[in-house]
């Protein structure tokens, strides 16, 4: 069984900013359920009651499980535009990162019937999920919430094993790992498939196209060079990240984003600059 990533750590848009505000935690999945969640992960602010602050994220192409301090459980779709999720006092999420095909294995259905969409997890998964959602909140710590959610993915499991999700999986996390896969055929080609075979195993498993994958890989990369200082051409990071052109690339980013990459890089740059004392404190990991 792979265990190896599906799904980078770098959709957040303004890292260091977000640092300063909120407490964001990764957790690794255990070996027995590996096959089917990429992590764990959770968020904990503690803010004034008014001052609303806004993380957004570059979705990448997973979906997930979320658990809220006001006790919901919901299945958060494929996103393909950029999500923005207001924070304002004190809560927690708790989540769970889906390998690609991982929830159509545990819930037989189609990655793509919930792709764009937040569904309540009991519409999918059935009458079980509120005992599960209130264990879930009444939970001391991260800890025991991974573990009750494991315990949850474990009980959904199939009997046999789905050789399909096992070939998507190989598939999106060569994408990931290979930036020299920038089209679709390169893909296709590496692995013996036909364009159709390759755009139905994606809708079924992932719930979007393999063209989506590779140019969300592509912008999260991008983003995270602009965030971490080290770009200085974005001329030159659009050819590293495959692009024909500065254009193309500003495009794509623009049309996500909602900025240029010229604009986010002088935000990111803002945010280092600014003193350390602007952090919040976060709270450690139990």
């Amino acid at each position: 069984m792979f265990t190896g990533p599906t799904a980078s750590t770098k959709g957040i848009l303004r890292p260091a900013d977000v640092a300063r505000q909120v407490d964001v935690r990764r957790y690794g999945a255990d070996d027995d359920v590996a096959g089917y969640v990429e992590r764990y992960w959770s968020v904990h602010w503690d803010r004034p009651a008014r001052d609303q602050y806004a993380v957004r994220v570059i979705p990448p192409p997973s979906i997930n499980l979320t658990f809220t301090h006001d006790g919901g459980a919901h299945l958060h779709g494929v996103g393909r535009q950029l999500s923005a999720h207001e924070l304002s006092g004190s809560g927690w999420v708790f989540g769970l990162k889906f390998r690609p095909g991982g929830f159509h294995a545990l819930a037989g259905l189609a990655a793509s019937e919930i792709t764009d969409q937040t569904v309540p997890l009991e519409q999918v998964m059935g009458p079980a999920v509120p005992s599960l959602a209130d264990a879930v909140l009444n939970a001391e710590s991260d800890r025991h919430r991974r573990a009750l959610v494991a315990a949850f993915v474990r009980r959904q499991r199939p009997e046999r094993d789905d050789e399909m999700l096992a070939l998507v999986v190989r598939i999106v996390a060569t994408m990931l790992a290979d930036r020299n896969l920038t089209r679709v055929d390169d893909v296709t080609a590496r692995f013996g498939l036909s364009s159709r075979t390759a755009q139905r195993l994606f809708r079924r498993y992932v719930g979007v196209g393999p063209k989506h994958v590779l140019q969300r890989c592509r912008l999260h990369d991008g983003a995270d060079l602009l965030a971490n200082g080290t770009v200085d051409d974005i001329s030159a990071l659009a050819a590293q990240l495959g692009y024909v052109d500065q254009a193309h690339f500003t495009r794509d980013f623009s049309a996500v984003v909602g900025s240029s990459p010229a604009a986010y890089l002088r935000a990111c740059r803002a945010d280092a600059a600014r003193p350390a004392d602007a952090t919040v404190a976060a709270q450690q990991p139990r």
